[in-house]
């Protein structure tokens, strides 16, 4: 069904289906290869920017750590302050206290988008739990500082505040370090989509080519097929004198017509050379009869 179908289009229409075949596949390769890439693209944009926040509020996390944990050194250790020294180290790492927790719930937030991973969550409840332990001793050495007992403050800070404050750091560092793990598996993901792409754009140009070789053989194939088959119709009718004989046609394009103009010029040199070998009998008889008379 193809064959004759392709058989019945005229050259040009099947030059331009070639043309055509093979640039749609190459157009197709790169539409699919752009698309895909600038789809990943985003993708891995997105999650390094969010990641890249992520990172920042939990360094944010950090640092607020840190000035709860200096104020609330310098109250119980600097036994040389004053009530209002000791007042504003207590307010200034209250600050620090809802500095954290504003912070946290920014992470929280961020994190109750469902692209977030369960890891980032597990590590988000283990600060929840960690700061609530670290902030309640501190509040208490604070207060013991404020009633004047170093002591007392010291002892909290050393037994109770500070392992809480390293597993707080600890699981505020495993946040940081989550968030680097997840843009380096992006980065991952680009470079394996880049590689599929690139199996693609392989697959697509090969098949362009396949294609573009197989149209270019069929119309080669279906011009020099019927040429050469005419050009041996005429050197047997050129060697045999036989004009009877006719090129077949099957087909009704450009190649098709010059056969039809081959098989007229045959037939119209066939009726002369039998007219010429008529006039030349009628001469031959004219001649026998004027030998005779």
């Amino acid at each position: 069904m193809f064959d004759s179908f392709f058989e019945s289009m005229s050259l040009a229409r099947r030059l331009s289906l070639g043309f055509i075949s093979v640039l749609t596949l190459l157009l197709a390769v790169a539409i699919t290869s752009s698309y895909a890439l600038k789809l990943q693209g985003e993708r891995v944009q997105r999650i390094v920017q969010v990641n890249n926040i992520k990172t920042a509020l939990a360094n944010d996390l950090m640092d607020s750590i840190n000035e709860v944990a200096i104020r609330s050194r310098s109250a119980a250790l600097f036994t040389e302050m004053d009530h209002k020294q000791l007042q504003l180290e207590f307010n200034a790492a209250m600050v620090a206290k809802e500095s954290f927790l504003r912070t946290e719930r920014k992470l929280n937030a961020m994190l109750a988008d469902e692209s977030s991973l369960g890891p980032e969550r597990t590590v988000m409840a283990d600060i929840f739990a960690a700061k609530k332990k670290v902030f309640s001793e501190t509040e208490e050495s604070l207060g013991q500082a404020l009633a004047a007992d170093n002591v007392a403050a010291v002892l909290t800070l050393s037994n109770r505040v500070r392992p809480a404050e390293i597993q707080l750091r600890a699981h505020v560092t495993a946040l940081i370090d989550l968030q680097a793990k997840i843009s380096e598996q992006a980065s991952r993901d680009v470079l394996a989509l880049q590689e599929k792409v690139l199996i693609a754009v392989g697959v697509l140009v090969c098949l362009a080519l396949g294609m573009g070789g197989t149209i270019a053989w069929r119309i080669t194939t279906s011009v020099t097929t019927p040429i050469t088959r005419m050009q041996m119709m005429m050197t047997e009718i050129a060697s045999s004198q036989d004009f009877s004989r006719r090129v077949p046609v099957d087909r009704m394009d450009e190649i098709g017509l010059s056969l039809v103009a081959f098989n007229t010029m045959i037939e119209k040199i066939q009726e002369s050379s039998l007219l010429l070998m008529q006039r030349s009998k009628d001469i031959q008889t004219m001649h026998n009869e004027l030998n005779t008379s």
